[in-house]
């Protein structure tokens, strides 16, 4: 390509940004996402957001039990809702369905005992999601 410029200019020129540009555009990006990879950490936080927000429907609210305020922002994060809120507990009490209206999804992380009626929609290592 560097020979290509020197003999003649413009196809030099013209090569390196349909060849050369594209390619270093692509195994840079590449570089990047392979170096995020590697430091991703994955938490039952993480992947109990993910999980609600893709149970539960557009439109309803989800309310996140957790044991500390770090916690619930994380789960808060990865659930992507601008209605969620979540109420915060000690780590060996059990969580009360009361906590939501009629018709709302509570997300409990980490998984703990629920007082009261509700319809057990995912339950995995670590987290609950109930609709009431």
């Amino acid at each position: 390509m560097l020979g290509a410029w020197c003999v003649r200019p413009k196809a030099g020129a013209l090569a390196f940004l349909l060849l050369l540009t594209p390619w270093l555009a692509w195994r840079g990006n590449r570089e990047v996402i392979d170096l995020l990879d590697a430091h991703r950490a994955t938490t039952v936080f993480d992947q109990a957001g993910l999980t609600a927000r893709s149970v539960v429907p557009t439109g309803k609210r989800v309310r996140i039990a957790a044991d500390n305020v770090g916690e619930a922002y994380r789960t808060m994060f990865s659930l992507d809702r601008a209605d969620s809120s979540f109420v915060i507990s000690k780590p060996d009490e059990s969580v009360r369905i009361t906590e939501v209206d009629e018709g709302q999804w509570l997300l409990v992380v980490p998984g703990r005992p629920v007082e009261g009626t509700a319809t057990v929609t995912r339950a995995f290592d670590g987290f609950v999601l109930l609709r009431r």
